[in-house]
């Protein structure tokens, strides 16, 4: 078995080298996910397996119970993902994709977590807007004034056992190649 490191849009493996191939959460971030779906089925075996995980619904994350300030600092996610040009919610086009190119959609199944206070579900999704939300409010899509809300509203609800919070809704997805 051998490692191979390179860029996906530019993998240069023979055809029918690969049993499987593995990515989460990298065709939301490429310009043309086609282009490396194409260049795997290509790469992996007839009757090899094409794994993703990608994002379904970004845009569905959430405190429970609902929260204003949270809902704001994650539209102004969803129109960063549209000004940089991600297809955050790539995986409603897998079935798409898989027909496009000769593949099989095996399996489709959403992946939804809820997370109490301080569970890992918590520092993932509080962490990430955390650190990502000011970079908003330099980029003019989420005001001071916004962002010291969600603070506010993130300090109250870290300290309240009795809250949750709603990851954005993942898929996991498994193409084959026909043998």
């Amino acid at each position: 078995m051998e490692t191979v490191l390179g860029d996906a849009e530019h993998l240069d493996l023979p055809p029918d080298t690969l049993d499987a191939a593995y990515a989460r959460w990298l065709l939301c971030w490429v310009p043309d996910a086609g282009v490396i779906i194409d260049r795997l089925a290509r790469i992996v075996k007839p009757g090899g397996a094409l794994v993703f995980q990608e994002y379904l619904d970004w845009g569905a994350m959430k405190f429970v119970p609902v929260s204003a300030p949270f809902r704001t600092a994650v539209d102004a996610c969803m129109q960063s993902w549209v000004a940089g040009k991600a297809t955050i919610n790539i995986a409603e086009q897998f079935p798409d994709l898989a027909a496009r190119h000769g593949l099989i959609l095996e399996h489709f199944e959403p992946i939804a977590r809820l997370g109490r206070v301080g569970s890992l579900e918590w520092r993932w999704v509080t962490g990430f807007l955390r650190g990502y939300l000011p970079g908003l409010v330099d980029q003019g899509l989420l005001t001071t004034q916004e962002l010291a809300s969600f603070e506010a509203e993130f300090q109250a609800r870290s300290k309240d056992g009795n809250n949750f919070i709603y990851t954005p809704t993942m898929a996991d997805v498994i193409l084959r190649r026909p043998r």
